[in-house]
């Protein structure tokens, strides 16, 4: 069960070759206040095999989400792209049917590579995981020549057609350098459509920029710095994150933060001062920061007419939005703060400049920030010196033997071999005698 497809593709290339398994349901979850949509394994334009996913079933899982009662919508995409055709309409399509529906649409990445990339782009965020692979933006074609193969088995295939190109791609006519660069205007053609794509669906990636990744995958925060994504974090965190234009209420002092970095990295601590500029050139990397739009003015209320009867069940329908955003607002900053916690490396005055900024900047600049680690103390090892024992005296010969006679180990006169009664005995005293016992 390998993923051999043909025509233009926009897929990872070392997706060739791998074995993908028919998933076991791809049916849409509900977590929270949110919909999971989730987009798994190579994408076809229409389902014709178990194990890919198709543009026609994203399109119709992802409008049911939008038409359910969940106000987030959030594509789970684990894919490594797919076929060229119908990529493009299909990413278009979930960023028009959103629009409608007046609700969020996010993206969450495990991998999205190629046109797994452009239905990405249709959400208003991409969040990713610190592993996550991204980018390979570009398509391709293959070309197989049988003619060699042919020719050793001796065939002879003929090739009767109505064109000059018609037989092209054809394996068992020989590849031309006529058919190659036709090939390659048709690449070009569409690799210049998925540029359109994408920078028309996130503005902020510019078709040049995209054209001189010249396809290469970016992993995790590589993928933010050059604009791919938003923001590197968990899967649950992306459940209870607020849209990157809202500032929690706060708002985001960049000169204040940028300030405080920089007195971090004149801090003499050289573990801190370069987490310090690592955070500095992740906000330089930064292009735009969303400007705060100013609040209305509330409008004064209009007295109620004579004999008109207030309508509390709508002011509660109102209500709902703005307890759900609280609510979210109170989730962002509980999870701000549990990060925040976990940073015992950060000074005092960073981490209060820090807890005003929004969660999405403060799990960015984490991010970016190695953990500073302080030079362990140096330890004096001191080798004790233990006073030299002194060497018994030895012991004169007559001093020897007394000892040895008290010990059991002195021989007393000589010993000899005996025959007593008929019976030898060896290694015995000369004056020795047996002794009869009972």
């Amino acid at each position: 069960m390998k993923y051999e497809r043909q025509g233009v593709l926009a897929v990872r290339p070392t997706a060739f070759g791998e074995f993908f398994s028919p998933a076991v349901s791809r049916d849409n979850i509900q977590l929270e206040d949110a919909t999971v949509v989730r987009i798994s394994g190579p994408l076809t334009q229409a389902a014709d095999v178990p194990w890919l996913d198709s543009y026609d079933a994203v399109a119709a899982r992802t409008k049911a989400a939008l038409e359910g009662p969940a106000a987030t919508v959030i594509l789970r995409i684990n894919s490594p792209g797919g076929d060229a055709q119908g990529a493009f309409d299909c990413a278009r399509a979930l960023r028009e049917m959103t629009l409608a529906s007046g609700k969020r649409l996010i993206a969450y990445v495990d991998e999205a590579c190629s046109a797994a990339y452009a239905l990405a782009s249709a959400a208003s965020e991409i969040c990713c995981s610190q592993t996550a692979l991204l980018g390979s933006i570009g398509v391709l074609m293959s070309r197989l020549d049988c003619t060699a193969q042919d020719a050793m088995r001796g065939l002879r295939v003929a090739l009767v057609t109505s064109g000059v190109r018609k037989a092209d791609g054809h394996p068992d006519s020989p590849v031309t350098d006529g058919e190659l660069a036709a090939m390659q205007q048709v690449v070009d053609y569409i690799a210049e459509q998925f540029f359109v794509t994408v920078q028309e669906l996130r503005p902020g990636l510019q078709a040049a920029r995209m054209q001189a990744m010249q396809a290469g995958v970016y992993a995790g925060q590589q993928a933010v710095a050059v604009g791919l994504a938003d923001r590197v974090c968990a899967f649950e965190q992306s459940l209870v994150m607020t849209p990157l234009a809202s500032k929690e209420g706060g708002s985001v002092d960049l000169a204040t933060l940028m300030q405080t970095l920089a007195e971090c990295v004149e801090s003499g601590d050289e573990g801190l001062a370069k987490a310090a500029r690592a955070a500095l050139g992740a906000i330089a990397a930064t292009e735009d920061v969303p400007a705060e739009e100013p609040k209305p003015e509330a409008e004064p209320e209009e007295p109620a007419a004579e004999g008109g009867t207030d309508e509390p069940k709508a002011e509660d329908e109102q209500d709902k939005p703005k307890a759900a955003a609280e609510l979210a607002v109170a989730k962002a900053q509980i999870e701000k703060l549990r990060l925040l916690a976990k940073r015992s490396d950060l000074p005092e005055k960073l981490r209060t400049t820090l807890e005003a900024q929004p969660l999405e900047q403060v799990q960015a600049l984490l991010a970016a920030m190695p953990i500073a680690t302080k030079k362990p103390p140096v330890v004096t090892t001191v080798k004790a010196t233990l006073p030299a024992t002194k060497k018994p005296a030895e012991l004169d010969g007559e001093a020897r033997r007394r000892m040895d006679a008290a010990m059991g180990l002195a021989q007393h006169g000589k010993r000899v071999n005996k025959v007593v009664s008929g019976r030898l005995y060896l290694n015995v005293p000369e004056n020795w005698t047996p002794r009869r016992i009972g």
